[in-house]
C-alpha cells in the first residue's frame, strides 16, 4: 500500500479585473477579467478558462465581486460561475438598500472535461434603475481555480 500524495494541482489560474466595469441594472453580466495574476497552461483567456486538452477532471474553482452604487442602493445583488452555459455556483444577497461596497464569493469542484469553459458573472438591482459598478484591483472582481490531484 503507497502511503504518499504524487502529482501536481496544474493547470492553475488566477484573474482580476484591473479597473472598474460600468453594468446595467438588472442585467446578468460576464465580469471583464483583464489582468492574469497565474496561467499555467495559457488556459486562460478572453476573462474564460478552457479546459486544455488532456487535463479533464475536478478543478475547484472560485470567484469574488465587488458590487458598489455610489448613485443609488442596490436592493438585490448576485455572483454566479458557469461551467459552459450551466451554473455551478450562485450566491443571491437581499443587501437591505447597501449604498456601498458589498463584497460576495462562491466557490465550487467541478468535473472539467476538455473544451469545458468556465466564467464568472455579476448582476445587482438598484432602486434608481441606474448602473452599478464591479470593482477591479487587487481585492476586486477575481476568479480562480486548479485542478484536484485524484
Amino acid at each position: 500500500v503507497k502511503t504518499y500524495m504524487g502529482g501536481d494541482n496544474t493547470p492553475y489560474f488566477a484573474a482580476r479585473e484591473d479597473s472598474t466595469q460600468d453594468i446595467s441594472n438588472n442585467t446578468e453580466t460576464q465580469i471583464s477579467l483583464d489582468t492574469e495574476i497565474h496561467d499555467s497552461d495559457s488556459a486562460f483567456a478572453s476573462n474564460t478558462f478552457t479546459c486544455p486538452v488532456g487535463s479533464a477532471g475536478y478543478y475547484f474553482v472560485a470567484g469574488q465581486i465587488d458590487f458598489y452604487d455610489s448613485n443609488s442602493d442596490m436592493s438585490t445583488v448576485i455572483i454566479t460561475i458557469k461551467q459552459n452555459s450551466t451554473i455551478v455556483s450562485k450566491l443571491y444577497a437581499d443587501t437591505d438598500e447597501v449604498n456601498s461596497h458589498m463584497s460576495l464569493s462562491v466557490s465550487a469542484i467541478v468535473n472539467l472535461s476538455e473544451g469545458d469553459t468556465l466564467k464568472l458573472y455579476g448582476h445587482a438591482v438598484t432602486d434608481d434603475a441606474g448602473t452599478w459598478a464591479a470593482y477591479g484591483g487587487e481585492f476586486g472582481a477575481m476568479m480562480h481555480g486548479f485542478k484536484l490531484i485524484t
